[in-house]
């Protein structure tokens, strides 16, 4: 038969062929669908576990390794999860071979791990070939359902002489010990700071028009502060005034007042000032700023400064340049402010919510009385009103705040979490956001402006959300130069004030302590530093031009950036070997007994011991804190006082070296740690001796020590003479240089209880035939009859020496029961 000029077996052929091929395609769509890269986030790499092909996970366009610990047991998400079993040495679950990655680039790798009693110890690892990069992550950050997330931000670093991370594996790992399900692997690309309108800079002149009273009231305002030595400002400042913007030429109503506490914001005509924009007015969106000499906050630190803050989203004022003209008159750049009103957390993505502050009334009243005293220092408070534990709790716009119910709660709030804070009611990370605080404190320390962590300079903002306090920060760089400080004006400063400074209880929550620490890190590396800077580069330059205009000498802050930055970065960054010490102190039953001290000034967390300096072989249970070590003699005095409390710092800090005894099941010769907070692991070689400590040794008796006659021997000028008759002595006898010692015939001694006899002065001990000197120890613990260095030459004659003993005291150990070291002696009949 024929079909349209077509066979019948040719049509059913055709027909064969083409279901075939129907069915290969709906196969390959089905193999191939999971590894399509349309499918994949861009910046993202997932493994959600779900899939596996051949020799892979496949997830989102991406194929990961070790597809054989698909488990169906427990997952995080969707059926599946990675399952990691027991046996000996490393086990290993899902992972990528990350090849995408530029150098500078920031990441972020994260995984879910199921929660429960594992009875071993797992990692997300994060790894090259070289270990130029080499991070375990097995501390969770959150909490969701059972399970645990684990998260580590990472930047691929620059590396000189051409070398390059190669062979880059991310992945997951146990010791062994336990089961481990782990889920949802993650690869994220974090995007670079962003580049905002903010950093462009367009000079902008703003002029100020006063009234020739008005102007005289600001005038007769400075001179009384020039006669006091500070600003007092009141709320009968205010003179009426005039804003307009070479921008928008629109005239604003205002009010100004003279600003600033110190005579640097009323140098010659450069007076700073406070400035409240009328309503329905507002200057750039701000109803209340400052305007300011640019040297009173160091020029572009400060600008700098609030930059960095803001990229890591702590709170801090608007910050920038502009000229300046009073009443037609330029009077050059000046900085402008923001003021803590509702603008600035709204302007930074946050719900209105009170800034409250410590009143500064106290501490300026006492600057003002003690002013010129105690020296012509005029900060040496004496009157308890000046220090922050008498400071009343005050919110910035109080009027607006008690008129309105739900701000007036947040105050009482706001202000209960400080007295919380400041007697220690609660941990600070209860009371605060440590996130921002530790960002906050790290950012200061690096670019060494501490002066904004000054109690009197805090302010915070009351998050409704949260129902916590946050930082803001302002203020980092005072006209004077502050000393190089750690951990703030706390824990590690020799600059520390523990009765001024309220900030040190933050350094005695480990909390806080671990990220704060993590900043330091993160912030303080190369590629950190570099990017930000490049970010800011071009505003930097352009609002460098703008300043020079005024200040011509005034030079880039970019190098001395980046020194501070380095120099805190090689002061954090510890030794293997070094920072870390390690001694055996005994072996028992197989198990071995090491003393471990810090010597590093960051506390340090000791996680595991091994044979190997490169590999961890045996996890503790749980990481040893050893406090840091800080040389700080301020720290060191207040420790020594008993009648005055030092605070919790004890926890983490020491003023000396501590060592703490660890038990360890093995022969391992190294000791594996972390600084706190930060995740590279450093060793340390176990010692094979007993660790150093404070011992009595040869005690060399000063020669001004006052020796007096009594029954066993009389002293006369400087001759000690031993009287004839049996004595028992139970303590020891040391005679210093510049004597002679006599013994007289039939002196008979029984040293007990372990006393011994140690001359640095000749001895002449002469006895006789039938009435010799006898030296015996009746409980036979004598330590030893010793004359050192005793100069003139000894005599001994008819002496029996009988129960002698070797020294072994004070780990001073000799070989003789008498011992005479470079000192000449006669020896005639004598019985030893």
């Amino acid at each position: 038969m024929i079909v349209k000029g077509k066979t019948t077996s040719n049509y059913f052929l055709s027909t064969a062929i083409a279901l075939l091929l129907s069915i290969g395609g709906a196969f390959s769509f089905w193999y191939f669908l999971p590894q399509l890269s349309s499918w994949k986030e861009k910046g993202l790499i997932q493994c959600d576990a779900e899939v596996t092909r051949g020799k892979y996970f496949i997830s989102h366009g991406d194929s990961f390794f070790n597809p054989e610990t698909q488990s169906d047991e427990a997952a995080f998400e969707g059926d599946f999860s990675s399952k990691i079993k027991t046996g000996e040495g490393f086990q290993y679950g899902f992972g990528y071979d990350f090849k995408s990655f530029e150098a500078g680039k920031t990441y972020v790798a994260s995984v879910w791990r199921k929660k429960a009693f594992h009875g071993g110890k797992s990692t997300l690892v994060i790894m090259d070939k070289h270990q130029i990069l080499n991070l375990e992550i097995s501390e969770s950050v959150r909490e969701k359902n059972d399970w645990e997330f684990l998260e580590k931000k990472f930047t691929i670093p620059f590396r000189p002489n051409g070398q390059k991370i190669e062979e880059l594996k991310i992945y997951v790992r146990s010791d062994g010990k336990g089961v481990f399900y782990f889920d949802d692997l993650k690869i994220i690309e974090k995007k670079d700071l962003p580049s905002t309108a903010l950093l462009s800079f367009e000079p902008e002149v703003i002029e100020l028009s006063i009234s020739k009273k008005g102007f005289q009231k600001l005038e007769q305002k400075r001179k009384e502060a020039l006669q006091v030595g500070v600003l007092e400002s009141n709320d009968n400042d205010w003179v009426n005034a005039t804003l307009i913007s070479s921008k928008d030429k629109e005239f604003r109503s205002v009010e100004l007042r003279l600003k600033g506490d110190w005579l640097d914001h009323l140098k010659n005509n450069k007076w700073s000032f406070r400035v409240k924009v009328k309503d329905p007015f507002a200057w750039r969106r701000m109803k209340v700023f400052s305007l300011q000499s640019p040297q009173t906050r160091e020029f572009l630190n400060e600008w700098f400064l609030h930059q960095w803050w803001k990229s890591e989203d702590v709170l801090t004022p608007r910050y920038d340049f502009v000229e300046l003209k009073l009443n037609g008159k330029s009077l050059g750049v000046y900085a402008y402010e923001e003021h803590f009103a509702k603008q600035l957390p709204e302007s930074n993505q946050r719900r209105e919510g009170v800034i409250v502050r410590f009143s500064e009334t106290g501490f300026w009243a006492d600057v003002k009385k003690r002013l010129g005293d105690l020296d012509g220092n005029p900060i040496a408070h004496i009157n308890n009103s000046a220090y922050y534990q008498s400071a009343d709790i005050r919110p910035f716009k109080e009027k607006q705040v008690l008129k309105n119910p739900i701000l007036t709660q947040q105050l009482e709030t706001a202000q209960n979490l400080l007295v919380d804070y400041i007697q220690q009611n609660r941990p600070p990370h209860e009371i605060f956001d440590t996130e921002k605080m530790a960002k906050y404190f790290a950012i200061c320390d690096l670019l060494h402006a501490q002066h904004s962590v000054a109690w009197h300079n805090m302010r915070f903002y009351f998050n409704p959300i949260l129902n916590k306090l946050e930082p803001i920060g302002f203020d980092g760089f005072p006209t004077y130069k502050y000393p190089f400080l750690m951990m703030s004006e706390g824990a590690l400063s020799s600059h520390f004030k523990e009765n001024e400074e309220p900030i040190q209880y933050f350094f005695s929550d480990t909390t806080f302590l671990k990220q704060y620490i993590y900043n330091l890190f993160y912030f303080s590396e190369k590629t950190y530093v570099d990017s930000l800077l490049e970010k800011i580069d071009g505003g930097m330059a352009e609002r460098f031009d703008f300043l020079t205009k005024e200040f011509q000498d005034y030079t880039s802050p970019k190098e001395e950036i980046k020194l501070k930055i380095s120099g805190i970065r090689s002061g954090i960054l510890p030794f293997n070997n070094l920072s870390l010490k390690a001694f055996l102190e005994k072996k028992s039953n197989g198990k071995n007994v090491i003393r471990v001290g810090n010597t590093h000034n960051l506390p340090i967390q000791i996680i595991g011991t091994g044979f190997q300096k490169e590999t961890v072989s045996d996890y503790l249970g749980k990481p040893i804190l050893l406090p840091a070590y800080t040389t700080s003699p301020f720290y060191k005095d207040q420790s020594k006082k008993t009648k005055k409390k030092v605070p919790n710092l004890t926890n983490i800090i020491r003023h000396q070296i501590e060592y703490q005894g660890l038990i360890i099941s093995n022969n391992s010769k190294y000791v594996f740690y972390k600084i706190l907070g930060y995740d590279a692991v450093f060793h340390s070689r176990i010692i094979p001796w007993k660790p150093p400590q404070a011992s009595k040794v040869a005690p060399l008796a000063s020669d001004d020590i006052l020796i007096t006659s009594n029954e066993l021997f009389s002293v006369v000028d400087k001759k000690i003479i031993f009287h004839s008759g049996k004595f028992i002595v139970k303590q020891d006898i040391i005679i210093p240089k510049n004597y002679v010692v006599y013994f007289a015939e039939g002196t008979e001694i029984d040293f007990i209880n372990g006393a011994k006899f140690l001359s640095y002065s000749p001895v002449k001990m002469t006895g006789q035939k039938n009435n010799p000197i006898k030296i015996t120890s009746s409980d036979h613990s004598i330590n030893g009859f010793t004359i050192l260095q005793a100069g003139e030459t000894s005599k001994m004659k008819y002496i029996i020496f009988e129960n002698m003993n070797t020294h072994r005291k004070e780990n001073w150990n000799l070989t003789g029961g008498v011992t005479i070291y470079e000192s000449s002696i006669l020896i005639e009949d004598c019985i030893f």
